[in-house]
């Protein structure tokens, strides 16, 4: 391009547009700066904040140290809130995509507008975690025979499926004269040392069943005859009848 054509179209560039292709620009060196160095969401508002500020005396003022304590965790925080309103108030769906002018211009909001508080981040409430009902002994009970009735089941399925590895490894080798062993007499049945998982507590609740105290029994007492004082027996009416006779 000849000189004369460049100097033609500067003079029909206004110094309103020549700011605002400079400002491009720099936002465009910033935006490359963070994209080529960062590797998480923060690092990159982080850079492109660091690449703004040096371009930007304004933004520079206020960060990296700005006065009210405003930092790029907080900046996150704020575009993160920002979305959430735009999901809410515009689209009504569950979420919603951000150009990534969009997202600059929050970060850069957020510093240079003083109006904005400092974002605090909202911690979840933790919600305890309910504990699990006791379970009775006849419950627990009834757990064992259900996990047994399961157990012995797979121990039934894995004999099988040995008993068939064993089969097709001997008829595969049984034309050899000197056959090589058969790796799968080997295995073990994982399912036969395997344990109730609950037993402990199950033996626990036996525990105290079996040294609980006998019921107290509410029914009357009779007296033991060695217990009587002789002295207490009342006089036997025939007894006197019969010595009145005899007087």
């Amino acid at each position: 391009m000849k000189p004369e054509e460049i100097t033609s179209m500067l003079e029909n560039v206004s110094k309103k547009d020549i700011e605002n292709l400079l400002e491009y620009l720099k936002v465009q060196e910033a935006e490359s700066h963070a994209l080529a160095k960062a590797k998480s969401f923060n690092e990159i508002i982080e850079m492109y904040l660091t690449k703004m500020a040096e371009l930007d005396p304004q933004l520079a003022e206020k960060f990296p140290n700005n006065p009210a304590g405003k930092t790029v965790k907080d900046c996150v925080e704020y575009i993160n809130n920002q979305a959430r309103k735009m999901v809410t108030n515009q689209t009504g769906t569950q979420c919603v995509a951000l150009s990534n002018a969009e997202v600059y211009n929050l970060a850069v909001q957020y510093f240079l507008d003083d109006s904005i508080e400092k974002v605090e981040k909202k911690e979840p409430v933790k919600k305890p975690t309910p504990k699990p009902a006791k379970r009775t002994l006849a419950q627990l009970q009834e757990a064992k025979t259900k996990w047994q009735e399961e157990n012995d089941r797979q121990v039934r399925e894995w004999e099988i499926a040995h008993n068939a590895r064993i089969d097709k490894f001997e008829n595969e080798h049984k034309l050899n004269l000197f056959p090589p062993e058969n790796p799968y007499l080997k295995e073990v049945n994982p399912f036969l040392d395997k344990t109730f998982p609950d037993q402990e507590e199950l033996d626990k609740l036996l525990a105290e069943k079996n040294n609980q105290a006998p019921e107290p029994d509410n029914s009357p007492e009779e007296d033991n005859p060695e217990d009587i004082d002789p002295e207490e027996i009342p006089e036997n009416k025939t007894d006197r009848k019969t010595e009145n006779e005899d007087e």
